[in-house]
């Protein structure tokens, strides 16, 4: 079932995503990875990002997948729990979760953004922008229609 659901995002992503152009890590191992260009800036989850971060941590499990989806994987510097894939190094920190996010690992990572689901309370973002850490909180899908504006986000 995971693979038809990749499949179909796959098919989706191929009319239109969003990824760091020229710095995008892939796997070649990951045969499911899209990539396109992006003109920076970009707006993510209400925030605008000025330049394609090299430095990212992902809050959920499915903001990673998309990440890794989209080619970026070499940003990647932190993950949340719960994220496994087989064809991708698993070695990355694992900071806990949007709704226990590890902040004294997450601090000392010091990564220049934290891509987490709207549940991240604004306490929790207001920690990290105040470390000087840009934070987007993005609506993860809950329905079909909406997996396309989810992917373009990320």
């Amino acid at each position: 079932m995971r693979k038809a659901v990749l499949l179909l995002l796959c098919a989706v992503l191929l009319f239109g995503t969003c990824a760091c152009s020229g710095q995008a890590g892939t796997d070649s191992s990951a045969s499911y990875v899209v990539q396109a260009q992006t003109d920076y800036p970009v707006t993510v989850g209400g925030r605008e990002i000025s330049a394609c971060p090299t430095s990212v941590v992902s809050l959920a499990p499915a903001i990673t997948e998309a990440i890794c989806t989209l080619g970026s994987v070499t940003q990647l510097s932190g993950v949340s729990e719960g994220w496994e894939h087989p064809d991708l190094s698993t070695d990355l920190p694992r900071l806990g979760t949007a709704a226990t996010p590890d902040m004294e690992r997450l601090l000392e990572l010091a990564p220049q953004l934290v891509l987490a689901p709207d549940t991240l309370s604004d306490t929790v973002a207001a920690e990290l922008e105040s470390a000087g850490i840009a934070v987007a909180k993005l609506h993860l899908p809950a329905e079909w229609e909406q997996v396309s504006a989810f992917y373009t986000q990320v």
